[in-house]
């Protein structure tokens, strides 16, 4: 499985493959900002299982306390990529927002399958597709 900054980092390549710029922001609360025509903070995860206080069959990711506390206070939320080994989630600005506001009484805010309706899974290409798109348009 990749890591989570190995998922970073080929993202980033294959965005400036296309002429999109991705800026590493790794050192602060989020991992990109993507420029384009609407450039987006964008948040990589990796989709895991029983880790964090989930159940054993439980599949999600968290947000730290201080990307719960910002999203609640952004204008512009990031957008977040889930990678899956094989599979990846898209999950908009919007998704992100009304997620993390239905549960900002609590300091993490926890993104569980089996409780928050998460978009139907794509491939990576698909996923990039999608996030070029998502700024160039």
């Amino acid at each position: 499985m990749m890591s989570e900054k190995d998922f970073q980092k080929r993202l980033a390549a294959d965005l400036k493959k296309t002429g999109i710029n991705a800026v590493d922001l790794s050192h602060g609360t989020f991992d990109l900002l993507i420029e384009g025509v609407r450039p987006f903070v964008c948040e990589m995860k990796l989709l895991g299982t029983g880790v964090r206080g989930f159940q054993e069959d439980e599949e999600g990711f968290v947000f730290t306390e201080d990307q719960t506390k910002e999203i609640l206070k952004m204008k512009f939320p990031p957008f977040v990529v889930v990678s899956d080994d094989d599979k990846c989630y898209f999950l908009p600005p919007d998704w992100v927002k009304r997620e993390v506001e239905d549960l900002k009484e609590f300091p993490r805010a926890i993104m569980m399958k089996k409780f928050r309706p998460f978009p139907a899974p794509m491939t990576y290409g698909e996923a990039l597709r999608q996030i070029i798109a998502f700024v160039t348009g």
